[in-house]
């Protein structure tokens, strides 16, 4: 899901799993509407979908350890009650985001920004879910480290048959890794594809306008996208 900062990408994400109330409208996740659902159908619903922020600094208890961070998702759903399974699979989940299992004593002050988010991909691993949705998850990101995290999440997708609701304004990355696009613009949904459909031919002008926007390698792709925009404008 791209679209320029305001246009509504972060609120619908948090709509979805009813982190803020929508004025109107549906969101079907297995043919049941989210937001008509009650309070114990939702968190049923939420070992199902989880979520990674923006800025792991702010979403990670700064006084919890890395275990009870990572384990915390199954005290509240009443999962895995015996301590030692536990901590076997805190390590595993730690090796699985391409951490140490000795990391699972420290606190988040101690790991730099890619391993805090390294951290919160653990945590929304821990339940196992089908679909985690990544709100600006690698923005915060050095260019080096955003790369890194972008490989772990497609390396899950691969691995684990995990759906992605991946939202960014850097529409590179999101070319590199989406199958399908989601343009929003002043809160509205303006045009939706496969990625080289939208990519390659955008329809709408405000489509056109935000890739013209985007630094192309390619300097005659670029040219394209500028006159196309130009054009429709």
């Amino acid at each position: 899901m791209v679209g320029e900062s305001g246009s509504g990408k972060s609120t619908l994400a948090r709509a979805i799993l009813r982190l803020e109330d929508a004025d109107s409208g549906a969101a079907f996740w297995k043919g049941q509407d989210l937001l008509a659902m009650s309070p114990a159908a939702l968190l049923g619903v939420r070992r199902q979908i989880q979520m990674v922020f923006q800025d792991p600094t702010q979403s990670l208890n700064p006084r919890m350890s890395v275990y009870q961070l990572i384990s915390e998702g199954w005290d509240i759903h009443r999962l895995m009650p015996d301590r030692s399974e536990r901590q076997v699979r805190v390590r595993q989940l730690l090796e699985q985001v391409g951490l140490s299992p000795e990391h699972a004593s420290r606190y988040p002050h101690q790991f730099s920004g890619g391993q805090r988010q390294r951290i919160a991909i653990a945590r929304a691993l821990a339940l196992e879910p089908e679909l985690i949705i990544c709100d600006e998850a690698v923005s915060a990101l050095d260019v080096s480290i955003r790369a890194q995290v972008i490989a772990l999440l497609d390396d899950l997708r691969e691995r684990l048959g995990i759906s992605f609701l991946f939202i960014a304004h850097d529409t590179g990355v999101v070319r590199d890794f989406a199958d399908t696009v989601i343009v929003m613009k002043a809160g509205e949904i303006v045009e939706r594809g496969p990625t080289e459909q939208i990519f390659s031919a955008p329809s709408h002008p405000y489509t056109q306008r935000l890739l013209a926007a985007a630094l192309d390698p390619d300097p005659d792709v670029q040219a394209q996208r500028r006159l196309l925009a130009t054009a429709q404008a």
